[in-house]
């Protein structure tokens, strides 16, 4: 429990630790009792919407060419070559736990350390040009060291959402708008109506049309 004590993630970052304890570890988790944990864990270890929003096209499935902004050359090198930095943003953790993720793809996946966790080379021996010497650490500690700060488990965005925490208030009808490839633009609406006895839950029922089918 301390590891789950000590970060917080989207709900998509907490239902993908849960598949990975069930195929990996052998977990044996109803689907309902595995929704309920996912949902506990959001709530209390989530993020506030500050933080989740610089991560939004992960969970969303938006392709961004661009994650120059989010990331170190290091975390881009050790991260980005096998998923998003989209993952790792949507992350909060103490520094312990980030060097035990790291430590973690180490144990289950042996090849990392020659294929993505390396150094390319020897240590930097020359000095800069400020006539300092270079920063001769290893890739993976300088990546640990700007996820610490960057990325901390404790943050001002998180202490203020969560004294404040609600059940969202999204009950209404909302515009549609999106575009699907091969058919095109598509619109519509999207009605939301709250569960009964459970004001965090809601049903949603969603009319749309394709553009080019209505102006036929």
């Amino acid at each position: 429990m301390s590891r789950i004590s000590f970060q917080r993630n989207t709900p998509e970052g907490w239902q993908d630790t849960i598949k990975r304890m069930v195929a990996l570890n052998g977990v044996k988790l109803d689907p309902a009792v595995g929704r309920e944990v996912i949902k506990y864990l959001s709530d209390n270890l989530g993020l506030a919407p500050e933080e989740a929003k610089a991560a939004a096209y992960e969970a969303e499935r938006r392709v961004v060419v661009d994650e120059s902004a989010s990331a170190t050359d290091e975390l881009k090198n050790l991260c980005n070559a096998c998923h998003s930095l989209g993952r790792v943003i949507s992350q909060r953790r103490t520094r312990p736990e980030w060097e035990l993720l790291i430590a973690m793809h180490r144990g289950w996946y042996p090849l990392v350390d020659r294929q993505v966790f390396r150094r390319m080379g020897p240590a930097p021996q020359d000095r800069g040009p400020d006539g300092r010497p270079p920063d001769a650490r290893h890739p993976s500690e300088k990546a640990v060291d700007h996820l610490a700060k960057t990325y901390p488990f404790q943050t001002p965005e998180w202490a203020s959402w969560a004294a404040t925490k609600r059940s969202p208030r999204i009950e209404g009808t909302w515009a549609l708008s999106g575009y699907e490839v091969g058919k095109g633009p598509v619109y519509g609406r999207v009605a939301i109506a709250a569960v009964p006895n459970a004001p965090d839950e809601f049903t949603t029922e969603a009319t749309f049309t394709y553009a080019r089918a209505a102006s036929r």
